[in-house]
């Protein structure tokens, strides 16, 4: 064995040497002792279900029923059965909406709008539900017959229409006031007799023929009876629909003179345009000392 084996086999066994003095060393002077694990101490609790009970079947479990027990809450003995209803008067559908608007605005707060736009915009609501769907130019019967005899004829016969729907007494406006200042809702009734003569009016004129160049003043004509009617008609509800005859009422006044004006309108284009001159006992003078 040379001298480097030697030295090898020396240095091998100082080093097992040294590692069994170190793993002794450790086991000798290590005096922790490790935990030791309860098992008396770990347990798992077993969760049971509690069933539902429902003695009466009415869908409330039993343990809730306790919260509702005692004779129902009768708010009033006098209370109406019957079933809610969707308003129908321009009045009560008003009502609803205006204060619908006023709290909307409050809660959302400055995000809101404003009274004076809420009031603003139901006031415009108002207007429109006042204004009349119109006839048009297709609703009534036009005629290319232009000539002298046919326009004296035409116009005596728009004369003749109203003339014979004038059954006189009392004046609708008085009706109204009287039965309005009397809270008389029979006396509305005597209404009936101008709505009628209106609706009248209306009608038959649009059964007229109606010379080409005279379409545009006979329609008007047609349009502010139908306003009328309306009128009347508004008024005949007022206690009922206050607020839709309140409506009605302000424009009342405009109506009639937008009535007269088209009778007025149409004779003078009659007498400009064409010269037809009405004398003697003709409707259109009569009509004209009739509404003097």
């Amino acid at each position: 064995m040379g001298d480097s084996q030697k030295r090898i086999l020396v240095a091998s066994l100082l080093g097992v040497v040294l590692m069994g003095t170190a793993f002794w060393s450790s086991q000798k002077y290590n005096t922790k002792t490790p935990p030791q694990r309860n098992d008396e101490s770990i347990f798992i609790v077993k969760r049971e279900h509690i069933p539902v009970i429902d003695s009466d079947a009415d869908g409330i479990p039993d343990w809730q029923s306790r919260f509702f027990a005692g004779p129902p809450i009768i708010i009033s003995e006098n209370a109406s059965t019957t079933p809610y209803k969707i308003p129908d008067t321009l009045t009560a559908r008003h009502g609803i909406e205006f204060f619908e608007n006023v709290l909307t605005a409050e809660a959302y707060g400055a995000l809101g709008a404003t009274q004076e736009t809420i009031v603003n915009n139901s006031i415009e609501k108002l207007q429109r539900e006042a204004q009349d769907i119109l006839y048009r130019p297709s609703g009534i019967n036009v005629t290319q017959n232009n000539s002298p005899e046919f326009l004296r004829s035409y116009g005596n016969l728009v004369s003749l229409i109203i003339l014979n729907n004038q059954s006189g007494g009392e004046h609708e406006y008085e009706i109204f006031v009287d039965a309005f200042n009397r809270q008389d809702t029979e006396r509305l009734k005597d209404l009936e007799r101008p709505y009628a003569n209106y609706e009248n009016i209306e009608n038959a004129l649009l059964d007229v023929s109606v010379p080409e160049g005279y379409s545009k003043e006979h329609l008007d004509i047609v349009n502010a009876f139908l306003a009328l009617k309306n009128d009347v008609g508004a008024m005949q509800v007022v206690f009922d629909d206050p607020l839709y005859t309140l409506i009605r009422y302000k424009r009342y006044s405009s109506d009639v003179l937008g009535m007269t004006d088209t009778l007025v309108q149409l004779y003078s284009a009659l007498y400009l345009q064409d010269g037809i001159r009405f004398s003697g006992d003709e409707p259109v003078l009569r009509l004209v000392e009739y509404y003097e």
